[in-house]
């Protein structure tokens, strides 16, 4: 499930953070984090960014695909207590000003939006799946 903000005229939101915490419960063998975001991204895990990336994904025609990025966040996780989030940005997905490309007529246009799929695989066997579903809080300011 992706998530957007609510009010895409709300402009004092121009970057949305977004966040959620979930529990470890035993040693990980793996893990990924497969993350997208319409307008520019960074992701997070336990306060630290992920990636040394800027200015991601590359600009697409929104409303045709969208790329995402996976990382290996193997080293981000501990056992117990985890917080992924990120601040996402208008980028070229959501252009208000005139420019030689009509960005701001494109078809595509709101206010950024994000969606993660986080793939835990431990040492045990066991899979465990995270994802953006509406349990992720989401504004500009997020204790």
């Amino acid at each position: 499930m992706a998530i957007d903000h609510t009010d895409p005229y709300d402009s004092t939101i121009a970057a949305p953070y977004f966040r959620n915490e979930f529990k470890i419960p035993n040693i990980v063998k793996s893990a990924l984090a497969h993350v997208s975001g319409v307008g520019y991204f960074e992701f997070y895990l336990n306060g630290k960014k992920v990636g040394d990336h800027v200015l991601d994904p590359a600009f697409t025609r929104y409303d045709k695909r969208v790329k995402y990025l996976a990382f290996d966040i193997l080293e981000y996780i501990t056992e117990g207590s985890n917080v992924a989030g990120g601040i996402f940005g208008n980028g070229f997905y959501n252009v208000d000003t005139k420019s030689a490309w009509d960005f701001d007529k494109a078809p595509w246009r709101s206010t950024p939006a994000f969606i993660c799929e986080i793939v835990i695989e431990y040492e045990n066997g066991e899979m465990e799946v995270i994802k953006t579903d509406e349990s992720w809080k989401q504004g500009k300011n997020i204790d």
